[in-house]
């Protein structure tokens, strides 16, 4: 039994009964509304996905918990470069203001650069989502571009900015960065990421 308080479970290994609930986290609109594809995500299509995930050993999700209830989700590609893109959401509007997100951005950043041995993190944002763009800087990401990227299933295309963050640039800002994730969560309470 260990002492985590914030736990990262791999959702291929969670329930049906999780693995639909994620697909219903993933519709809520003040989700999915900052999403790239912001569509409603089907039953089947959600099957499809995760059916995808198990043949695919460079791209993971996770279900995230504090205190053994789920607040969020965090998944990763990796490419070939030795980067890694990531992502994430909360799953409740009301935890937003709490700064699980940093503590989101702290995980994957450790996981990716010590873990998994990346050189390089990337995010991609939609513009308008001020409030990560500026979570992002405050963690040492710099802007590399902004870009359009057609939506699936609409014929529109959104605004990404890029960011980037490589590990020496996370090795100075990270003592700084545990300062504050202290005031959310306690470091050494955070878990691993499993079955990565």
């Amino acid at each position: 039994m260990n002492n985590y308080i914030i736990t990262f479970e791999n959702i291929l290994n969670l329930d049906e009964t999780y693995k639909e609930k994620i697909r219903q986290w993933r519709n809520l609109p003040f989700v999915r509304n900052k999403m790239i594809n912001s569509h409603i995500i089907s039953r089947d299509e959600h099957k499809k996905f995760l059916s995808s995930l198990e043949q695919n050993s460079k791209k993971r999700y996770y279900l995230v918990f504090y205190k053994m209830d789920p607040i969020g989700v965090v998944d990763y590609q990796i490419y070939e470069n030795k980067s890694l893109e990531f992502g994430f959401y909360l799953i409740n509007e009301n935890v937003s203001q709490v700064g699980f997100g940093a503590v989101f951005e702290y995980s994957i950043l450790n996981h990716a650069f010590f873990d998994l041995m990346m050189n390089v993190v990337v995010c991609n944002t939609l513009v308008e989502n001020k409030k990560v763009i500026n979570l992002h800087r405050r963690f040492g990401f710099k802007e590399k571009e902004v870009h359009e990227i057609k939506v699936e299933k609409k014929e529109e295309t959104k605004e990404l900015l890029q960011q980037i963050i490589t590990k020496e640039e996370w090795v100075k800002v990270k003592p700084n960065i545990e300062k504050a994730i202290k005031i959310i969560v306690p470091v050494e309470k955070i878990g691993e990421f499993k079955n990565f």
